[in-house]
């Protein structure tokens, strides 16, 4: 969750004012001060609630939502409180419901940090909830990655401990009941030298693929069990042991923001960072990497990355945000390639068209044989359309989403997509 740092700034200007008009002051100045906290400490409005709009209903949902599969309608959902609260990550349970991973102090009025799981009813599961703690509290915990795989559950983000047990950055659950399994999970340092032992110096993984009996994962952090792995490492599936796995990606500034992405795909895995060299070979932001050696492999796309590139792989074809693809199109706009030979694919989606230089398509998932497109800048109002596109032929399929916040995360499952991000309130459009 995001701090905000308030500073007292002395008042060096004398003002006269009457008494009356001096004390009517203070009264306003109280007033405003009380509305501000109840504004950041007060529950939304219940989920599914609307509020009138001149341009339609504005739902206000948090930063969750529930789009019905077939009608696109806004649908009751658990609320996700806490101030700035987000949601990074979601995975189906496999069941009709979803893993929740994010910044938040609650949902659904259950107090569970960061993480939760809401059941096929749409209730949240009130016997689950792994408890995540920073070391010696310095910072807040946050969840940034989930994974499944059989009835083990992975996790990554901003915590140094799950259940009382030493978990730096990424750790293995139970999926039945969400209690922290033995599953020795590597140790992450955001430091490159020996600072690690330092407290507040726990690294973060932000993306996991799980494939071939290996976890991969990618995120902030520089060593790995006080071995040099510059944000990409691979542990062991069964025990959690480091593997010799390491792309040893080179990227021109260290301190930079840039999305780091993962996608797995039968032959390779695929990655999308600021990098200028990884797996041993000069490569431009995008890289396909063997699963075995961490090699680059030859496949290679004609693209330039954004600085919030994001990648999907799904129906053979990798979407991803390229920068200058198309000149009629966004400044960073999805681009098609195909997933063997890299070769780009004739493919535009219909999106509406915006040459804001701040503006970029990121797609965001792939389901149903559709790809969902979110914009990343929104209109004057401050509303971000998230759209949904054939994956074949680009064709807008369905209700436009307009959301005012950006969109991080989404799933299918029971029915209905969940979508996850900063936003607070949806209207359909």
């Amino acid at each position: 969750m995001n701090r905000t740092a308030f500073a007292r700034q002395p008042l060096r200007r004398r003002v006269s004012v009457r008494r009356g008009q001096l004390q009517l002051l203070r009264v306003a100045v109280v007033a405003v001060c009380l509305l501000m906290i109840a504004a950041a400490t007060e529950p939304a409005a219940p989920e599914g609630s609307a509020l009138p709009s001149a341009r339609g209903s504005v739902v206000r949902t948090g930063p969750l939502a529930a789009l019905a599969t077939g009608s696109g309608r806004v649908v009751p959902f658990p609320h996700a409180a806490g101030i700035n609260a987000l949601v990074d990550a979601i995975v189906a349970d496999g069941s009709g419901g979803w893993f929740i991973g994010g910044g938040f102090d609650s949902l659904g009025g259950f107090r569970c940090l960061s993480i939760a799981h809401v059941l096929a009813t749409r209730q949240v599961d009130r016997k689950w909830c792994p408890r995540l703690t920073p070391e010696g509290g310095t910072v807040d915990v946050g969840v940034s990655a989930i994974a499944r795989r059989g009835q083990e559950l992975f996790i990554g983000g901003s915590f140094s401990f799950v259940d009382g047990e030493r978990r730096a950055g990424i750790a293995a659950v139970a999926l039945a009941s969400g209690r922290v399994l033995p599953w020795r999970a590597p140790h992450l340092c955001s430091y490159p030298g020996s600072t690690c032992r330092y407290t507040g110096a726990d690294g973060q993984a932000n993306v996991i693929v799980i494939r071939r009996n290996a976890v991969y994962f990618t995120g902030g952090f520089a060593r790995v069990n006080q071995q040099a792995r510059f944000r990409y490492a691979a542990a062991d599936l069964a025990s959690g042991k480091l593997l010799p796995w390491n792309p040893d990606a080179r990227i021109p500034s260290p301190r930079t923001s840039w999305r780091h992405t993962l996608s797995a795909a039968a032959h390779a895995l695929f990655t999308t960072a600021d990098f200028t060299r990884i797996g041993g070979a000069s490569r431009n932001g995008f890289a396909a990497l063997d699963y075995v050696s961490a090699q680059a492999k030859p496949l290679r796309l004609s693209m330039t990355p954004c600085s919030n590139t994001n990648l999907v792989v799904a129906y053979g074809r990798i979407y991803v945000s390229t920068c200058g693809a198309d000149p009629n199109a966004s400044p960073c706009a999805v681009a098609a390639f195909d997933s063997t030979n890299g070769q780009p694919i004739q493919w535009r989606p219909s999106l509406p068209e915006d040459t804001h230089p701040y503006l970029c398509d990121e797609p965001i998932a792939a389901i149903a044989h559709s790809i969902y497109i979110h914009r990343s800048f929104g209109d004057l109002e401050g509303w971000r359309p998230l759209i949904r596109v054939d994956a074949t032929t680009g064709q807008t399929v369905g209700n436009e989403h307009l959301f005012n916040g950006a969109v991080f995360a989404s799933a299918p499952a029971g029915g209905a997509i969940l979508v996850g991000g900063d936003f607070t309130a949806v209207r359909p459009r």
